[in-house]
């Protein structure tokens, strides 16, 4: 049965997803809607392309709906890894907008160096700036700091199971130092009284022996 630290993860990834799979989609669909007059079917349907080549743009409402279920399933990938990530890595906590803010920088560099350009409908990024900028602002802000923070919001942050960006460093505490100053200062005392204890023991063996005599 899994553990309540993973339940909670899981369901941090679940409203993750919900939030910020949706604020992404939602920047395409208005800013190419509103640019460039490009329809909501349509542009779900490019993303279906890239899976199912440029028939998905005949496809009709199926291959949109394939095309945002390719979204949200991209959008998991991503947000999954930061999420477990952030169980390892105390930084991921402490700094969501520098963290996040690289995080979506990472992400759109492989998104569109290394896996576009080997789908079934590759294409050279747009020379648009405007495009550009758009598609870097979107996975920075929405899959990127808004992931770092949901993370922070919802998911658990056990401290004793993470790493922190500080390193660990096992560092004396204070009643170490003070134990050890105690045993210095008791082990003469102790010392002196086990000398004196032989040294009485010598003079009751040196008066025995001259009883003796």
């Amino acid at each position: 049965m899994p553990s309540t630290s993973a339940r909670s993860v899981v369901k941090a990834i679940g409203l993750t997803l919900l939030v910020c799979g949706t604020l992404d989609i939602s920047d395409a669909l208005v800013y190419y809607g509103l640019r460039l007059h490009v329809p909501p079917s349509r542009l779900l349907q490019s993303i279906a392309s890239h899976l199912v080549g440029r028939s998905a743009f005949n496809g009709g409402l199926r291959d949109a709906m394939l095309g945002l279920a390719l979204h949200y399933l991209i959008a998991a990938f991503w947000i999954s890894t930061f999420v477990i990530s952030a169980q390892f890595f105390e930084v991921l906590f402490r700094r969501p907008i520098i963290s996040g803010a690289i995080y979506g920088l990472v992400i759109y560099g492989v998104m569109n160096f290394l896996i576009l350009p080997h789908t079934h409908n590759s294409a050279p990024l747009s020379r648009d700036p405007f495009n550009l900028l758009n598609g870097i602002f979107a996975l920075v802000i929405f899959m990127g700091i808004f992931v770092a923070l949901c993370n922070q919001c919802f998911a658990p942050n056990d401290e004793s199971s993470t790493i922190s960006w500080k390193g660990n460093l096992a560092l004396p505490s204070s009643n170490d130092s003070n134990t050890k100053k105690e045993n210095k200062t008791n082990r003469p005392s102790s010392q002196l009284g086990s000398t004196s204890s032989q040294s009485s023991t010598d003079d009751s063996r040196s008066h025995s022996s001259s009883a003796n005599r």
